[in-house]
């Protein structure tokens, strides 16, 4: 089960990266960059819905909190190496620690 959960944290991870590449095309919704912003949308309705409805057969603590740490992990470690945007120690450790978090939630 922890699968689903981790794919509901990729699909918000995409949704992400999206309004990321929506901001840095200028953020209009004049131009062709407006399919980048509807296309995040998608994503993110997507990735939300899934969610909800996986709240329905499971722990709610587990539910709410694994997607968003797979969220945060890839997001710190893709915008260090693609973005170039620095991790300070105390984000490094963060990052650790959500990996180790993320373990034990799979252990029944």
């Amino acid at each position: 089960m922890l699968w689903k959960f981790i794919l509901i944290g990729l699909g918000m991870t995409c949704g992400d990266v999206l309004m990321k590449q929506w901001v840095i095309s200028g953020a209009s919704l004049k131009d062709s960059s407006v399919l980048i912003y509807f296309l995040a949308l998608v994503v993110y309705g997507a990735s939300l819905t899934t969610y909800a409805y996986q709240l329905l057969i499971t722990n709610i603590s587990i539910a709410t909190i694994t997607p968003i740490l797979v969220n945060v992990i890839i997001i710190s470690l893709l915008s260090f190496f693609y973005y170039k945007e620095s991790i300070s120690v105390y984000q490094g450790v963060g990052i650790l620690l959500a990996f180790c978090a993320i373990a034990l939630f799979s252990i029944k």
